[in-house]
C-alpha cells in the first residue's frame, strides 16, 4: 500500500513539534496560503476534445475566444471576457478563453498569468500544434491568427477576427445574440 502525501502535509508534519509555540500557530495559518492550489487547467491535446467540450453548452450562447500568453493583443482584452461572463452568465451565456500556448508553457506562463488575474472565467488549453488540421473547422474565415473570437448561437456561428479594444467594443459585438428570456431564472420556471 503506497501513501501518498502532499507538500503541505509532509510540511505540517515536519512542523508539527512546533505548534504548540506561537511561530507554529503563524505557520498553521499561513500553511493554506503557501500551498495554495494553483488555477486548475484543463488540456485538450486534440481539437475534436475541444469541440466535445463547448458541445456541452449548445443550449447556450457560447463565447470562445482563442489567444495565447505572447499575443500583447490577446492578453490586453482578457479581462473583457471575464467581465462579460461575469456580466451575462445569468443569461446562460458562456465564456471559455482557449489557450493556444504550448503545453510545456503551462507551469512558466499560463498559471503565472491565470494567477496574476483572478480570472473567473473557465480557461483551457489547446494542445494540438497541427493548426492546419483544424483552424478551418473553426471558421473559414480564420487564418489563425490571434486573437480570434467565435460565438455560437443555436448551431450558428459568427465570428470576430481583431482584437476588442475595450468592454464596450467586445458587449456590443456579443449582446445581439444574448436573450434576456434565456436566463437561468427563466429556464428553472
Amino acid at each position: 500500500m503506497h501513501l501518498l502525501l502532499s507538500k503541505r502535509d509532509i510540511f505540517l508534519i515536519i512542523m508539527r513539534p512546533f505548534f504548540p509555540s506561537l511561530i507554529g500557530l503563524l505557520i498553521c495559518f499561513y500553511t493554506d496560503i503557501l500551498f495554495a492550489q494553483q488555477p486548475q487547467v484543463k488540456v485538450f491535446d486534440v481539437y475534436q476534445d475541444l469541440e466535445a467540450h463547448v458541445g456541452q453548452y449548445a443550449k447556450s450562447t457560447v463565447v470562445i475566444n482563442f489567444w495565447a500568453t505572447y499575443c500583447g493583443p490577446c492578453v490586453q482584452e482578457i479581462p473583457y471576457f471575464d467581465s462579460l461572463q461575469q456580466k451575462y452568465a445569468r443569461y446562460n451565456v458562456k465564456v471559455i478563453l482557449v489557450s493556444l500556448d504550448f503545453r510545456h508553457h503551462i507551469t512558466e506562463r499560463l498559471i503565472p498569468f491565470l494567477n496574476k488575474h483572478h480570472l473567473s472565467t473557465e480557461v483551457v488549453l489547446l494542445a494540438d500544434q497541427d493548426a492546419d488540421s483544424w483552424v478551418s473547422r473553426v471558421s473559414t474565415d480564420w487564418d489563425g491568427g490571434l486573437p480570434f473570437t467565435l460565438l455560437m448561437k443555436q448551431g450558428k456561428k459568427y465570428i470576430h477576427t481583431s482584437e476588442f479594444q475595450d468592454f464596450n467594443d467586445l458587449e456590443q459585438f456579443a449582446v445581439p445574440f444574448i436573450d434576456p428570456k434565456q436566463s437561468l431564472a427563466a429556464k428553472r420556471r
